[in-house]
């Protein structure tokens, strides 16, 4: 017996099928609801495992590992924390994925999705969560149809993209006041279930200390002078931001290869603390963070 509501995908993707030139295909996004909807379809519709590069006309970007019809990651998206898929409770990152899709639909259009294959093969305790738990889940939040450049809250969202845009390879989250106490050495050990490397310096760019990696060895020997002239940087960024961030910061990096590690930067008023690791490992990363700055907060 063939399960009809799979016929039915079969037909709807194949009336939507269209050849085109970029690997780079474009979605509805006639209004926010519509681009939520075209979101879900495209979970909906992938088998296989791939990374999902939704990228909206002003440049903001929503990075999903989804397999089977399930979202296994979020691995980026601009200005709104992640949820970590292997310690949040399922109910909290279901309704973290919902929230970021949702605020990602309210960008302005066009909207553009490009399926990448991952890095590395999807471990097999890597679930996800289900479309319809998405979709129940993004039922509940409701989205505005205005899609015009005079919508006040698609123009903040337009605005704040657009400021996030200077710096396309970099995000920085930071705690809203100054901090009781220096985090970079709680992150520094703390980094240590997910990092491939990791090492702490001093605010002058010093090394003060190198650990162990999640493979249990010490191998990363950074150039002093690299060290140095980053440190000097960050130093020259937090001038250049003044009062704008208050507090220590979280930086993440991607580099421009899909294949290289990615970066966990935290600063504090002292020190500067390191972590390398795979890119789909960004929610551990970033539920470190949440952690570390939550107990600060209490």
């Amino acid at each position: 017996m063939i399960d009809m509501n799979i016929v039915d995908m079969l037909s709807e993707m194949s009336k939507t099928t269209v050849a085109r030139l970029s690997p780079a295909s474009e979605l509805q996004s006639d209004n926010a609801p519509v681009r939520r909807a075209a979101i879900l379809r495209s979970i909906r519709d992938t088998i296989l495992p791939r990374h999902l590069e939704f990228v909206a006309a002003d440049g903001t970007r929503l990075v999903l590992e989804v397999s089977s019809a399930r979202v296994v990651e979020i691995l980026e998206f601009n200005g709104k924390t992640l949820p970590d898929f292997e310690k949040d409770e399922r109910v909290f990152v279901t309704q973290a994925i919902a929230e970021v899709i949702t605020e990602f639909s309210a960008v302005p259009g066009p909207l553009e999705l490009l399926a990448l294959h991952p890095d590395t093969s999807p471990d097999a305790d890597d679930v996800g969560i289900t479309f319809n738990e998405v979709e129940r889940a993004c039922d509940k939040l409701e989205l505005s149809e205005e899609s015009g450049e005079d919508s006040p809250a698609l123009q903040a969202t337009a605005d704040a993209a657009e400021s996030i845009q200077k710096t396309p390879r970099a995000d920085v989250v930071a705690t809203p006041a100054v901090a009781k106490d220096a985090l970079c050495p709680s992150f520094f050990e703390g980094s240590k279930g997910f990092a491939l490397e990791r090492f702490q310096m001093a605010a002058d760019g010093s090394l003060k200390a190198a650990g162990e990696g999640s493979n249990g060895e010490v191998s990363f020997n950074p150039d002093a002078d690299i060290l140095t002239q980053f440190a000097r940087d960050l130093s020259i960024w937090g001038e250049d931001c003044g009062a704008a961030l208050q507090g220590p910061q979280m930086i993440l990096m991607r580099s421009a290869d899909k294949k290289a590690s990615s970066l966990a930067v935290v600063r504090d008023d002292k020190d500067i603390s390191i972590a390398m690791y795979e890119a789909r490992k960004l929610g551990a990363a970033v539920g470190l963070w949440k952690s570390l700055t939550k107990k600060q907060e209490n």
